[in-house]
């Protein structure tokens, strides 16, 4: 089976620059930071071999999710197109229902 191809959203993007400025403010140690860095791309790139291999998001049944540590990546897998959307990460403490909703994502 071919590998899907990875697009990432500019929200995405953005959001997980904001976790690693907020990380390496937070955290004593980089090595910490950069090795949630890999973890995450480590996770996303998975998906490539195994689009479906997140949980179908009960809020939006457009939505798959994962899971990376304490952070949740919503993504979209178009299987016709062999694309992989990576859309957003949040914590997963944040209200994800109301976020979704805010976003326009969740009716």
């Amino acid at each position: 089976m071919p590998q899907f191809k990875l697009e990432f959203n500019k929200i995405f993007r953005d959001q997980l620059r904001e976790i690693k400025g907020y990380l390496l403010k937070h955290r004593d140690r980089t090595e910490t930071v950069e090795r949630f860095l890999r973890h995450v791309a480590s996770r996303i790139a998975q998906l490539k071999d195994f689009p479906q291999l997140g949980k179908v998001c009960e809020y939006n049944p457009k939505f798959r999710r994962i899971l990376v540590d304490e952070y949740v990546i919503f993504y979209r897998a178009m299987m016709r197109e062999k694309v992989i959307r990576i859309e957003f990460i949040f914590h997963g403490t944040q209200n994800l229902p109301i976020i979704l909703r805010e976003s326009g994502e969740v009716g």
